[in-house]
């Protein structure tokens, strides 16, 4: 079994960091400028992470810029651990450290840092406000026109919350299987409950399966 890991801040020059041959994340240059102009406002706040070979694990970019910057020669803080990391450590850590986990909460951002220009600092939160308000108004359009459809499915692929009918899954492993089944249980074009696209249900009642059935 591995020791469990402990970390401690250590000193490196910026220029002995190795960059991990693997890693999945690249900066586009509109972003590699919002970083390079963070760097010269706040200068290095999150430090890297690196293994005990010196192979960067977190922090890819913030180590480029610095290089670009001409600061290869810096001692800089980095997080080391007690012991190597193995491979598969190494890559799970890597894409851990990258994944975002939190979400903006939009009225806070709204009530609290107007006085910023948040899209300066590479963040689209007036675009997707904008674009979540739109949704809402194009699904309460939806409903209204769906709600107008005679032949609309009574009941949707997916069950809404608290709803009390259940569903048996049929899986079609292949085009052959799916074609069958679409003729055997009579499968018609219908109106989706998502959007206003007609096309080949996938839901059908035990009413219309009893006839299907009793047909054979």
């Amino acid at each position: 079994m591995n020791e469990v890991l402990k970390w401690e801040t250590q000193k490196r020059k910026v220029s002995e960091l190795i960059p991990y041959e693997y890693n999945p994340r690249s900066l586009s240059k509109e972003k590699e400028q919002k970083l390079n102009e963070s760097i010269d406002k706040f200068n290095l706040v999150e430090i890297p992470v690196i293994n005990l070979d010196n192979t960067l694990i977190a922090g890819h970019q913030r180590v480029t810029v610095l290089l670009l910057k001409e600061r290869g020669e810096e001692l800089i803080d980095v997080r080391v651990p007690n012991r190597q990391l193995t491979e598969e450590e190494l890559k799970e850590y890597n894409v851990r450290s990258n994944i975002s986990l939190g979400d903006w909460v939009d009225d806070i951002l709204k009530d609290n840092f107007s006085d910023f220009d948040l899209a300066s600092f590479g963040l689209d939160i007036d675009k997707e406000l904008e674009e979540m308000i739109e949704e809402e108004q194009e699904q309460a359009v939806f409903e209204q026109k769906f709600n107008d459809i005679p032949d609309k499915p009574k009941y949707p692929i997916v069950a809404r919350y608290n709803e009390k009918y259940s569903a048996v899954i049929i899986v079609a492993k292949n085009i052959t299987d799916l074609t069958f089944l679409q003729t055997a249980l009579n499968l018609n074009k219908e109106a989706s409950y998502k959007s206003e696209r007609v096309g080949q249900t996938h839901v059908i009642d035990t009413k219309k399966f009893q006839e299907q059935w009793e047909k054979k």
